[in-house]
């Protein structure tokens, strides 16, 4: 078993095995380090695809917010997101998140990004949370890069329930 600091979470262990198995053609038990390298590359190509493909479609307005949020969690309460005047974009868990997505969202206009991800202990992917916190703030591995403006970055906590609070940080954010 990997050490903690090396596992991923469950959402994108997830992923990985779905590519592992359906795109690389492999059972994990025979899969070679390659297939993994590969298996993990796809995963984190294809968040980043999305992304792009998110951003293309859609111009920011001056001092637009772009809001990520877990699909489990704030991104119950999309509508109400978007209503409140910026632009959210749903992923499975905001603890699966590349933060390459923070950085190619910053830098196709948007003011900054508010990451609504689930509070930590009440996530489906168990540490999800904690470990997004730990690359963006504290150098965990594939960390946030030192050149992405982390005062235009925040994290929230709120789960499915917690739309009022919700509102009210990225009103302050924004």
């Amino acid at each position: 078993a990997l050490p903690d600091r090396h596992r991923p979470p469950e959402g994108l262990r997830k992923a990985i095995l779905q590519k592992l198995s359906y795109r690389v053609g492999r059972h994990p038990a025979q899969a070679t380090r390659h297939d993994w390298f590969v298996a993990m590359a796809l995963t984190g190509r294809d968040q980043l695809a999305d992304v792009r493909a998110f951003v293309g479609s859609r111009p920011w307005r001056q001092g637009q917010v772009a809001v990520v949020c877990c699909q489990h969690g704030a991104g119950r309460y999309a509508d109400a997101i978007a209503a409140a005047g910026t632009t959210p974009y749903a992923v499975e868990c905001g603890g699966d998140l590349h933060t390459s997505v923070i950085e190619i969202l910053l830098r196709s206009g948007a003011a900054g990004v508010m990451i609504m991800a689930c509070p930590p202990r009440d996530c489906r992917h168990r540490e999800g949370p904690r470990w997004l916190t730990e690359r963006v703030y504290h150098g965990r591995e594939a960390e946030l890069q030192a050149r992405v403006d982390r005062a235009r970055v925040s994290i929230v906590h709120v789960n499915a329930s917690e739309r009022a609070d919700a509102l009210a940080a990225l009103q302050a954010f924004a």
